[in-house]
């Protein structure tokens, strides 16, 4: 009799053993870790020249920043992989509506402004934080918790309907308030891939992928005649990508008007024929 207790003492002491194994996935941890690396190398590659030029010949400047940024970051994900998801789901929709909120504090004195473009809020210690980048991880956060909400709503038009309103939403806020195109259309799309991935039918899919193909290449050919004439920086900045050598001067005024790091030292270390003022 002993004994016999004994062993249900010790087997279930092993089964909440192994309940307490949680899962990791150890190969999603190895993609992110090849695409940090690969991200540094990148960065180190473009942003040399431009770092030792400005910051008193310290070529590593900006690649020391980002890899403490990196490092933060891996300590945030640790953080947030040891809160039970369920935490996450039950506070997703306050998630969305924060993310919307913080896009429309870009309007405010709080707003900075790069490069000609107001996209940012700043921080304490001459950080700044873009919104758009939040509303990703909230939609992301959000869409599942509503589809799981929904049930069978989803696979129905008007359960598809809703869910691509909230998304268009997002998407909306992110292109007209912080007027960044590109981020809407990444929102959009993850909301339409998430669809995707949970409606038992896929041709009606494949069918518009087909059309919005279409659409793009006779799109593109109306773009490549009005692109040489527009005063529109996004297609500017198209053209000069294309053809780099064509529109030094262009490239210039288009690329300083955009943010990023990685186009303006690709002209100062590249494009070296601009004239420097």
């Amino acid at each position: 009799m002993v004994k016999e207790n004994k062993k249900r003492s010790t087997n279930t002491r092993v089964k909440k053993k192994e309940h307490s194994i949680a899962y990791f996935d150890y190969s999603l941890l190895a993609i992110l870790i090849c695409l940090i690396c690969f991200g540094l190398v990148m960065l180190y590659s473009t942003s040399s020249y431009s770092a030792m030029m400005k910051q008193n010949g310290d070529s590593l400047f900006y690649f020391k920043r980002q890899v403490l940024f990196c490092i933060v970051g891996l300590i945030g994900m640790w953080i947030v992989s040891r809160i039970d998801y369920h935490w996450y789901f039950e506070r997703s929709k306050f998630f969305y509506f924060i993310s919307i909120f913080m896009m429309f504090l870009v309007k405010t004195p709080l707003g900075k402004e790069v490069n000609g473009a107001k996209r940012w809020i700043k921080l304490p210690f001459g950080q700044q934080l873009q919104p758009a980048e939040i509303a990703k991880i909230a939609i992301i956060l959000f869409i599942p918790a509503l589809i799981c909400t929904m049930g069978r709503e989803i696979k129905t038009l008007e359960g598809i309907v809703k869910v691509l309103a909230w998304g268009a939403f997002s998407a909306a806020v992110v292109f007209i308030i912080t007027e960044n195109l590109s981020t809407a259309i990444i929102v959009m799309g993850i909301t339409c891939i998430m669809i995707f991935v949970v409606h038992p039918k896929t041709r009606i899919f494949i069918i518009i992928a087909v059309g919005i193909i279409l659409i793009g290449i006779v799109g593109a050919r109306v773009l490549g005649m009005a692109m040489e004439t527009s005063g529109n920086f996004r297609l500017r900045r198209i053209l000069v990508w294309l053809n780099p050598e064509k529109y030094q001067k262009a490239a210039t005024k288009s690329f300083r008007h955009g943010p990023q790091l990685d186009q303006e030292v690709f002209l100062e270390k590249v494009l070296v024929t601009v004239p420097r003022k």
